[in-house]
């Protein structure tokens, strides 16, 4: 067990660094958006003139985006899963649901990231539509984003082999605190926007 209590915190030293890169990376998406946007609406409707490039780099920024923010939504245990079925299992047998389940997971996310970056390779000579930019380029969110998920499914896979010796005591997700503060604020200001209604 020490072995694996090692693992874990080897892993999590380095999803938090991975995941560091992920939520940079989502900021600057999210700019990058919104200036896109902003630059095609205002060239169409001011200016008179309409780009051709704007709303196709916006859908490849949106996928760059998405495989940026897997990670973080894995780690959170935000995606969907079937929680509700798993949870009313006995604790020992939850452990070992979430085992199996993360097992596939980061079986599946590392063939991902393998293949993905073979697609990566062999797009190197498509060129986007309206710009001179490899579609390797695009492609590459896919074996990026697969490999980081991969990292963070293992943590969460060694979390629950160590939990089986005590499934009561174990975390297997990270809670976002940003998240937790957000909805915190909510509750307390709720009385307040209903009596403004």
């Amino acid at each position: 067990m020490k072995i694996i209590g090692h693992l874990i915190t080897l892993m999590d030293r380095l999803n938090r660094l991975l995941l560091g890169l992920c939520k940079l990376a989502m900021i600057v998406l999210v700019g990058a958006i919104a200036t896109d946007i902003f630059v095609g609406v205002f060239s169409r409707y001011v200016l008179g003139s309409a780009l051709a490039w704007y709303e196709e780099v916006a859908q490849y920024l949106m996928v760059w985006m998405v495989f940026c923010g897997s990670p973080l939504v894995l780690k959170q245990g935000g995606q969907i899963s079937l929680g509700l079925v798993v949870d009313r299992f006995p604790p020992h047998a939850r452990m070992i649901a979430y085992a199996t389940i993360y097992a596939v997971v980061f079986t599946f996310l590392c063939l991902l990231a393998y293949h993905g970056s073979g697609l990566a390779w062999m797009a190197q000579r498509q060129q986007m539509t309206s710009l001179p930019v490899s579609f390797s380029v695009i492609y590459a969110a896919i074996p990026f984003g697969a490999a980081i998920m991969a990292a963070v499914s293992f943590e969460i896979l060694l979390r629950a082999l160590a939990g089986l010796s005590d499934p009561e005591n174990t975390e297997l997700f990270t809670p976002d605190p940003m998240a937790e503060t957000v909805e915190a604020g909510t509750r307390q200001n709720a009385p307040d926007i209903a009596a403004n209604l």
